[in-house]
């Protein structure tokens, strides 16, 4: 998201999601946009260099595995492979690594231990390692499971949380999209609407909420 002559441009991580749903919808350029140019996620997210016949560890890559799947079903299946494989050449997503004090907090906040202190499931690796990396540099985490946002805001309150509807809530008006117009209400509707046929859980409509 880019910021006013006033104000610095957010800088922010997102959960696979995000970067999931917009690209699997064709949005993928738009959720750049949203994120003022650059994707930035954790390799626990998205490993582009992962081999197609190795061990797949990041979270994108096993979407991938579960769409090119015999098992997923789906009008444009095709197109979806297409779409998430794309990823791997996309020049905005800035792959980030880690240090080892961030793995640390990314293994405990995805612990057994910590998922039984807090009732609740265990959370996500690539959801850790977003919380961890928002923690330790100061950044907005863009998290759209309720349960996650809710444990960062217990761990780091002054930091803002985003969400796939609250990025395009406020990209509307602001937001120069790849075509050179401006994001409008109704085009941002629009794009949440296909979000949410595309299996995206969130409010009927992104005014809601």
């Amino acid at each position: 998201m880019t910021g006013t002559s006033s104000t610095p441009p957010l800088e922010l991580v997102a959960d696979s999601t995000a970067l999931r749903h917009f690209a699997l919808t064709g949005h993928a350029a738009v959720l750049v946009a949203l994120m003022g140019g650059v994707i930035r996620v954790p390799r626990e997210v998205f490993d582009p260099d992962e081999a197609a016949d190795a061990i797949v560890r990041s979270e994108i890559g096993n979407a991938l595995r579960h769409v090119e799947g015999i098992r997923y079903e789906h009008d444009d299946k095709a197109e979806h492979v297409e779409r998430l494989r794309a990823l791997k050449s996309n020049a905005a997503i800035e792959i980030v690594d880690l240090n080892d004090d961030e793995l640390v907090e990314a293994a405990r906040l995805s612990g057994r231990d910590f998922a039984r202190q807090r009732s609740i499931g265990r959370l996500g690796k690539g959801e850790a390692a977003v919380m961890s990396l928002a923690v330790s540099r100061r950044w907005s985490p863009v998290i759209d499971d309720g349960v996650a946002r809710r444990v960062f805001e217990t761990l780091e309150p002054n930091i803002e949380v985003f969400t796939c509807q609250t990025l395009l809530r406020m990209g509307t008006g602001v937001v120069m999209l790849p075509s050179g117009e401006e994001l409008t209400s109704p085009e941002a509707e629009i794009i949440y609407r296909d979000l949410l046929a595309g299996g995206f859980r969130g409010p009927e409509s992104l005014w809601d909420g």
